[in-house]
Formats: C-alpha cells, structure tokens, sequence
C-alpha cells in the first residue's frame, strides 16, 4: 500500500465508527507553549481532554504531521525519522479501552489483512482491565511493559497505554528463543493506544481527568513498511526500513543518483575517515529533505533560537553530510519539488508555498557553504590539537565564527573519536547572551550617569537613602506622581536583586510626600534597579526615603536559600562527589534544585538525603559568611559551580563544618531557623539533569500538618491504624475495582438472559437486547449463533432508553451472507452509521421503532436463497 491509499483506508474506516475527520493542523503548537513543535497528533485536542474546551465531536480522527528531535542521531537507520505522519482516533469521554482494542485489532487485522499471528499486544503491568479485553478481542494473552505509559508533557493528560507489536520473525534481530517486544529489532511497534484517564499535576500527582478518553498513534511510515512485508513476504532477515517506502524511497533514489558514486571529502581535509555509508547518509538527506520543508511550510525560518534553530541545524547538517559523503551541492533545496511533487496533493500547504520553501533553504545553503570550508579547517586544526577533547572555547569559536551548531561540532567529533567539552561550551553560551543583554543596559547607565548602589540587605531590611535617579518608559524624569510606573535607583538599599537562583525582594519606599511599592528588582554590575508603582502621593529625584523590604517574603526566601546549600551537599555525601549543582530556583513559597545524575533517585535515596537535610537543620549550625580571593577559596574546599564564571573575590557562604559555597544570596543565621524541609517531587528535566523540588519553613510545615489530617481522617473513616493506611487503600482500591468489574459482567449476564427473540427468516435469529452497549450486543449476536447452531446469521438489536438504537450483524464463515452488505442495505435512509467487515459490521444511529424490520427485511433480500 501506499501511503496516500493508507491514509485514505484509515480515516474512511474510523469515519465509518462515527469519526470526524479532523485536518492536521500546523508543525507550530497553537496556544501551547508546553512543547516547541507539535510532536504527537492529540496535541491539537489537548484542550477537549483537559476539559477546557468543547470538542466538536465525541469522536475524532486525523493524520498529523508530526516532528520530533529527539531521535535525530538515530535517523537513517530502520525506523527514526524527524518527521513523520501520525494516525490517530480519539474518544473525548465517549467510548474507552474496550472499543479502542476492538477496533485497532479490526482495523489491522480486517481492514488490513495483517496476519493476526504476526502482532502482539503489550500493557501496562499495573493495567488490569487491558489485561481482560485483549484475550477477549484478540485471543492473545498482552505482554506487560512498564513503560507503556504516556503523557502530552511534564504536565496534563496522560494515562496508561497498549502498544501492538509487529513480529518480522525469529530470523530477525537476537534470534533467541525467549525474544520479547521492545527487545530488538524483531519487534516493530506500530500502534500505541493511549488511555487519558489522569491529569498530571506540577507536584507529579494524578488526579483523574474529568471524563477518561483515548488517544491512539500509528506512524503512516512505520504501517507502509509492515504492508510491504504483509503484501510481499521475502522471509527476510532484517526488517523492511521506512526509508523502503514510496516517498522516502523516492527521494533516497534521487539522492542516490544524484551525484557522483565515489565518495567525496572537501578542501583535502584528512583527519579521518568518514564513517556514514552512502546509504545511511542518503536517508539522513530522505528524512531531513521532509523535516525543514513542512517546517518552513508552516512558517518556520532559520535563526538561532527555538524552532529556526531546529531549522537551521538540520539544513547545515545535511548540507555538510550531503556534500561530504555524497558531492552534493544544496542536497534539500534540489530535492524540495521532488518532495512537493510526491506530497503536495495531501498537504497543500507544500504545493502553495513551494518557491518558499526552496528560496529559503537555499539561501541558509548558500550561508552555510561560505564558511563550510573555512570551518573544516579551522575544525582539523583544532582536533589536531585536541589532545582527545575540544575545549568548550573551540567548540564556542567555531559557533561564533563560522557558524558550526554545536551539535554539528559534536558528529564531527564522535567521527574522529574526539570529545566536546559541552557544559564548558554552554557556559560562554549563557556569558555571550548575559553580554548582550548587559551592553545595553551598561550603554544605558553610562549615558545617564548612575552610580553603584550600596547593598546593605544583608544585616538589615531597612535602610533610609537617597533617590539618585528617577525614569518612567519616557526616560528621566525628575517627579512622578500617584498611578505611574517608574524605575528607582537608590545610593543605599536593603532589597536583594534577582541573582543566582534567588528571587528579588519586594517591599516600598516612603518618602516624604508619597510610597512606591516595589514590584521587581534587577542588577546590572553593581547599579541596582528598583521597579514599581507610585500608589499614593508622588516621588522626586532627591528625596530622601526609608527603604522597607517584605519583611516576611525575604525570611521565608532565606529560609529556602540555606536549605539548597544543605540539600546540594546533602546529595554529594548520598550519592558521590561527581553530583553538581546544574541550577536553581529559590523563592519564598518553593524552591527548585536541578543537579547532575542519570537516574532517578531510590526512595531509600531520596530518604537519606532529606534525612541528611533535616539533620544538618536540627543541629542548628551557625552561617558564617566571608569575603575572600578566588584563591582562597578554592583552598578552602568550597564548592564551585562547574562552569561558573566568578570574580578575583568572593564571598563563601558556610553552614558549620556541614557545607560551604560560593554565594552572593542571603541566608538565615543559624539553620535552625529553616524549621523543616520537605520533598514535593524528583523528575527529569533533561538529559543526565534531574529537579528536586522542595518546601522549606511555613510551607513545608503546612504541607505536611495537610498530609497528616488527610491521613488521620482516611484512617479514622477505614477504622486502620495510620501508619498503615496505604496498604489498606492499596487493598480496597482492588477489591473495588474487581467489584465494579463482577457488577458490570452481572449487568451484562442480566441483559443477554432478558433478550427476546423476533421472527426467524430462514438461516437468519434475531435478538433484542435493552442497552446501548455494543460489547454486550456483539455478545448477544454471538450468543444468538450459539443458541441456533443451524444459523448462518444473527442480527442483535439494542435499545435504549430514548428512541435510539444499535445493531450488530454477525455471519458465520461460509454462509454466503455479507454483514457489511447487510448493515448498510439497512442504514440507507434510516440515518444508521457505521461499518465493519463481511464477517461482522455494527453501529446506530437508529430509530428503534423500525430497526427490527429494516434489518430483516436487508437480510432476506441479500440472502443467497432470494
């Protein structure tokens, strides 16, 4: 099959089940800043699952085009792509898992055709109710996978999910007997059914979503190259590639016959050898040729930020893999109107921005290809001289002056058996922005004469100064009056500047004919910037004012400033010296602590570390703080942050012999006054980066007296000691879920013995049963075929308490009779709707007063004996 015929073959099928077909909508997220590009197809119906919108429909279906960067060193092998198209249908509240499992088991297995034997299903461990359906639907037993479960993001629906598996064979991958999906290349994942039944909440809680929902993804390529299997078996030993289908193969071919066959290097540069295969570089340029001309199609440019950036390193990416491996020149703006050519009648955008497309890659080409060469020598030169790692300034210099994505310094890197110091890379990354940022702030204070402002906010929140210097959006001004937004500078002020993790003090300034409550405060060198309102009188360059900070705001501040210092070496002494401090957040409700580690904390881990917090608390250890060179204290043994640029003298921040850092922030006096730190969550935040979140003082003491009333009356209302309460949940929530199940198959039993059956014609039972449920109206057609075993079809009617109904038709294998045939002879006209297969077809949309007589009389007349 094509992709253009699978496409088509999948919505008209969930069209049939009473699907909306749904357009795809842009590679740029609307109204959604929780993900740079849109990487999966519920992505537009976020809001119908959170329950903040309406959807148009109970049901949905789509094909989106989707783009995800995080596999993008694996394309060019079998199955990753950047871009790629996914199939999907969605139920916002209306059906659930067992509808869901029906139908992609009769969509891949009918519609399709793929052998049932060569699919597996998998589950979550923890899924019970999956657990039952699949053996239902499949006769398969699921394989559980713990990771089968999925969420839109950090936060928002998400939900357990039911992977289906294609199976190429035990002559493909480890070849081992006891060979499992997701265990190697034998198993292709090819469909993902997502059940959104919670609503991930910042603190990694999971209340449940307002009405549980389905949200399923099959990737378009991934089900071509299982077709090409199915339509064409060879017993292959290796799987069949998405880049063996149409539209990937068509531009490999092109890439392939392009250039010249021998392989090609520039400007003589002999470092090392280039391992990419000509094959694996001309899917790069297949998968890469896709990517940037949907992005640009959809408005994307080439920058050095956010999506232009994702642009702009795959255009220079392919540029410099293409030319090198292949002697191609502008490899993606040659290939784009071959792309549009294969993809532009599906997504007109393509076609209607096709000289877009290829202007725009073709100019970042040619920019590219000025500084390429250059580049490459500067980079042999460089590696010459490495010494087995390039310094984060080399790798920052071929950034900055030849316009080299670190990322592409990185390949070239891995290729000549070379390391880049990243951290040290992004380190000049952040002081270029900060510098950037600073020049014109510096441009701006130079101009106007201000002075460095006093910073007294250490051992007072109080202090009377004087108002150096007054502006407001139209520059310096010499008095503003009640209402109007200013920026204040002082000669001497209490309030701390946003540094370093810690958030700014807030607090007002009274002078003598007015107040300005101050809102935000920013520093630029030593000048300290105090932004605001005038509420009451007016202010004036001058005046002589009394400087008050929120007294309580800072304390609580201080209180979570001292307890990260605690928690950064509480975690080195669990977890080893080689934990850094990778950034932080320190506020005065919360703080947050991103450090270095690969994994996620043990909860024995975890419970050493805010042993060790608390300990270190309880012992109420003095601060002391002192002003010292560089030298110093690198001596001293206090810590440093990795990459950190740091002046001739700092000042270090100890808590007794516990811990001791480089720090500007304000801190408590002894750590006893921090009162208690509690965790809230422990997550990943990136690669090897991992974020503690925390509570300290009030909040942490609130939180847990919440925790603790909570739990006292869950043990008083189950009559359990509270210690032990989570067992007992743990117990009552099965037995409640195995009870709902029993009452649910006693309903069920209940409404299949009180079915009632109609006239007989000929070959042809029917039953009546009084529900909607088409699971138990399938199950009643299937019961009706066993109560008449001289029967070749049985047609199952289910009322409901309005005036709709369903149908299911049921035949038996060689009987001559077509359900679909028959399902549809009996909607026509009757606003019935739905579908299936010759062996079985169902849906509603009836008007019960006269479905009985419209099915049967459908059934008599395509009967063989008619």
């Amino acid at each position: 099959m094509l992709s253009a015929q699978i496409r088509q073959s999948f919505l008209n099928f969930f069209a049939g089940q009473d699907h909306r077909v749904v357009p795809s909508s842009s590679l740029i997220p609307h109204e959604d800043n929780s993900v740079l590009l849109t990487t999966a197809g519920m992505q537009q119906f976020k809001p119908y699952f959170m329950g903040l919108a309406e959807p148009p429909s109970p049901r949905a279906t789509s094909v989106q085009k989707c783009f995800r960067t995080v596999d993008l060193e694996e394309v060019g092998d079998l199955s990753h792509l950047t871009f790629f198209e996914m199939l999907g249908n969605f139920s916002f509240g209306d059906y659930f898992k067992a509808e869901a499992i029906e139908m992609a088991w009769r969509y891949l297995t009918v519609e399709l055709g793929i052998p049932a034997e060569r699919l597996q299903p998998t589950i979550h461990p923890d899924d019970a109710e999956s657990a039952e359906l699949w053996p239902k639907t499949s006769a398969k037993t699921p394989y559980k996978l713990t990771d089968n479960f999925w969420a839109a993001g950090a936060t928002g629906p998400c939900g357990p999910d039911s992977e289906i598996y294609f199976d190429w064979g035990p002559s493909v991958g480890c070849r081992r007997p006891g060979c499992y999906p997701s265990h190697c290349d034998r198993y292709l994942e090819v469909w993902n059914l997502v059940f959104m039944q919670y609503d991930r909440q910042p603190d990694g809680s999971l209340p449940p979503l307002a009405g549980a929902g389905v949200d399923t993804g099959m990737g378009v390529e991934r089900l071509a190259a299982v077709m090409a299997e199915v339509e064409a078996p060879q017993g292959r030993s290796a799987p069949v590639s998405v880049y063996e289908t149409d539209v990937l193969h068509a531009l490999q071919e092109h890439f392939m016959t392009s250039g010249p066959s021998a392989w090609a290097a520039i400007g003589g540069t002999t470092l090392h050898p280039i391992p990419f295969t000509q094959l694996r570089v001309s899917r790069l340029l297949s998968d890469h040729t896709r990517g940037v001309s949907f992005l640009v199609a959809d408005g994307v440019r080439p920058s050095n930020e956010g999506r232009g950036y994702v642009l702009r390193r795959m255009i220079r990416r392919a540029s410099l893999q293409g030319r090198r491996a292949l002697a191609l020149e502008n490899p993606l703006s040659t290939s784009a109107p071959l792309l549009v050519e294969l993809m532009g009648d599906s997504y007109l955008e393509l076609a209607e921005r096709r000289d877009v497309i290829v202007a725009t890659i073709e100019a970042e080409e040619r920019l590219f290809y000025r500084t390429l060469e250059q580049g490459l020598a500067e980079f042999e030169a460089v590696g010459a001289q490495s010494h087995g790692r390039i310094s984060g300034g080399d790798a920052f210099r071929l950034h900055d002056t030849f316009g080299f994505p670190v990322e592409l310094t990185e390949e070239l890197a891995t290729e000549a058996n070379l390391e880049v110091d990243r951290i040290g890379f992004e380190s000049l990354m952040q002081e270029a922005r900060e510098r950037s940022r600073r020049s014109t702030k510096k441009a701006f204070i130079q101009r106007t004469g201000l002075h460095p402002t006093q910073f007294v906010g250490y051992d007072s929140l109080s202090a009377e100064s004087v108002v150096t210097h007054l502006f407001d959006q139209s520059g310096a001004i010499e008095v503003a009056g009640e209402g109007r937004d200013v920026e204040v500078y002082l000669a001497r002020s209490p309030f701390y500047a946003a540094g370093g993790g810690q958030v700014a003090d807030l607090g007002h300034l009274e002078g003598p004919e007015g107040i300005v409550e101050i809102g935000d405060v920013q520093r630029t060198g030593d000048v300290y910037g105090h932004y605001g309102k005038v509420t009451s009188g007016y202010i004036g360059t001058g005046d002589v004012v009394r400087a008050e900070v929120d007294r309580r705001r800072r304390l609580a501040t201080m209180r979570h400033h001292s307890a990260t210092h605690l928690l950064h070496q509480s975690l080195r002494l669990a977890l080893g010296s080689s934990v850094e401090q990778a950034g932080s957040f320190v506020g005065p409700a919360n703080s947050t602590f991103d450090f270095t580690f690969d994994r996620p904390l043990t909860e024995d881990e975890r419970d050493r570390v805010f042993r060790s917090v608390n300990g270190a608390v309880l012992q109420d250890l003095p601060q002391v703080s002192r002003v010292m060179s560089i030298d110093d204290a690198r001596r001293s043994g206090a810590m440093m942050l990795f990459g950190e640029k740091y002046g001739d003298v700092v000042r270090v921040v100890s808590f007794g012999d516990f811990s001791s850092e480089l720090c500007g922030g304000t801190h408590v006096a002894r750590t006893g006054e921090v009162g208690l730190v509690t965790l809230s969550s422990e997550t990943s935040v990136g690669a090897g980066v991992r974020r503690i979140e925390f509570l300290a003082g009030e909040p942490a003491l609130l939180r847990d007296s919440a925790l603790v009333k909570a739990a006292l009356r869950i043990a008083e209302t189950l009559k359990a000691d509270p210690m032990v309460i989570d067992a007992r949940v743990e117990q009552l929530y099965s037995t409640s879920r195995i009870l709902a199940q029993e009452l649910a198959d006693i309903k069920k039993r209940q409404v299949l013995e009180s079915m009632s059956q109609q006239e007989r014609i000929g070959a042809l039972a029917c039953r009546v049963v009084e529900t909607t449920d088409l699971d138990t109206v399938r199950d009643a057609a299937a019961r009706a075929l066993e109560q008449e075993p001289d029967a070749s079809a049985a047609i199952a009617f289910g009322r409901g308490a309005d005036d709709t109904a369903v149908a299911v038709v049921k035949v038996r294998r060689g009987s001559g009779l077509d359900a679909r045939r028959i399902f549809e002879r009996a909607a026509d006209g009757r606003g019935g709707k739905g579908g299936g297969s010759e062996l079985m077809a169902q849906g509603g949309g009836f008007e019960k007063t006269a479905i009985a007589d419209a099915f049967i009389d459908a059934a008599a007349a395509l009967s063989p004996s008619a």
